[in-house]
């Protein structure tokens, strides 16, 4: 039976988080632009950097790295955050894939002022800019134009460490949802994520107690259901994504953390 890399690896990278609607009762939903958040406090700095093993089954797909830089834009400090993935090994073979999304965030805020999207995969690739008019409540995409967007929007990149710095000054009990509003694919997305509790992970780095956080997906002809997306981020002081888990009809995809430099203090790995 042949193996289609492809699907895995476009998922794990771009569907991480991804919209959904909230089912039954009970639950807690917190909008960020709600909660109190002091970005004078900060859980990452410029000079962070992590890197993900990719792998389906018992193949190793590809892998991914997440980096913060200092740079400047238009005469103003901002941070830099990245995100690269790309096959390697067998799967790179059958289905090349080299993905790049860059996100400029106004460190006093925690909002980007510019997205990047870089999409080469096979023969298929894209590149689109997007430019955030906070004044005027609107996004310019080079792709598409203009968007009427809500005060708050994100990129999916910037959602990571805005999570981060969130439960940097927050708690947060089982089943509360926190929502995010961000612009996706030419369209502005509410990104949903459930709250589960702490629980220890293994990775293919070692063992750590983490938060867990489930996206709320929909459920289609990939997903198995809206809880099919996990993600742990280390109970200490980092919030550092060190596990992702899709399940899917076809198995299951991981990102596992494998490497990482500069941040606050060591994870918490009780391996």
């Amino acid at each position: 039976m042949k193996i289609n890399l492809r699907i895995p690896l476009f998922i794990l990278i771009l569907l991480s988080f991804h919209s959904g609607v909230l089912n039954g009762a009970g639950n807690d939903t917190i909008y960020v632009n709600d909660l109190n958040i002091s970005n004078n406090t900060k859980v990452y700095y410029p000079g962070e950097s992590l890197k993900y093993q990719l792998y389906y089954g018992i193949v190793n797909a590809g892998e991914a790295t997440l980096t913060v830089t200092e740079t400047r834009l238009e005469r103003k400090n901002v941070h830099h955050l990245v995100m690269n993935a790309y096959s390697t090994g067998l799967a790179n073979r059958i289905y090349r894939l080299n993905n790049s999304y860059e996100s400029f965030v106004d460190p006093s805020s925690g909002l980007p002022v510019k997205s990047i999207r870089d999409v080469n995969e096979g023969s298929h690739s894209r590149y689109t800019e997007v430019l955030y008019e906070r004044e005027k409540n609107i996004v310019i995409s080079t792709r598409s134009g203009n968007h009427d967007v809500p005060s708050d929007i994100m990129d999916k990149i910037a959602v990571f460490y805005k999570l981060r710095n969130i439960l940097g000054q927050n708690t947060f009990k089982e089943g509360d949802v926190i929502v995010f509003q961000t612009f996706i694919s030419e369209e502005v997305y509410p990104m949903l994520l459930r709250y589960m509790g702490i629980e220890e992970v293994r990775t293919k780095s070692g063992s750590y107690e983490a938060l867990k956080f489930m996206p709320v997906a929909e459920p289609g002809k990939v997903l198995k259901s809206e809880n099919a997306i996990t993600i742990w981020l280390s109970n200490d002081p980092n919030f550092v994504p060190v596990k992702l888990k899709l399940n899917m009809f076809i198995g299951s995809v991981n990102a596992d953390i494998i490497e990482y430099s500069g941040l606050r203090t060591g994870l918490n790995n009780s391996r």
